[in-house]
C-alpha cells in the first residue's frame, strides 16, 4: 500500500484523475534521475510512485491545467516529433 493514501493527497489535488496524472509524470520524472523534492536516505529503497505521492501531500509539488496557448504549444511539438520520425524512417 502506497503511504500516504491516495484519499489523504486529494485534500491537494481534489480530482482523482489529476492526482494520478501528476504522480505519474513526477513519477517518470524521479525514474529519469530527478532529485526528490522530499528528504530520502541512501539506503532508502523508495519507490518513484510513494515519492511522488509524498510531494503531493507536502505541497511541494502541485497540478495546474495548460492554458489554451500552452495546449497548442504542446501538439505542435507532438506534431512536429510525429513528422521527424516519418522523415527519418
Amino acid at each position: 500500500m502506497i503511504k500516504p493514501s491516495i484519499n489523504e493527497v486529494l485534500n491537494q489535488i481534489d480530482n482523482r484523475y489529476y492526482l494520478v496524472v501528476t504522480v505519474a509524470k513526477r513519477s517518470r520524472e524521479l525514474i529519469d534521475g530527478a532529485t526528490p523534492y522530499v528528504p530520502t536516505t541512501k539506503h532508502q529503497e523508495i519507490k518513484p510512485v510513494t515519492l511522488a505521492t509524498q510531494e503531493v501531500a507536502d505541497r511541494k509539488i502541485s497540478f495546474r491545467k495548460l492554458t489554451e496557448e500552452e495546449i497548442e504549444i504542446e501538439e505542435a511539438k507532438h506534431l512536429l516529433a510525429q513528422t521527424q520520425n516519418i522523415i527519418e524512417e
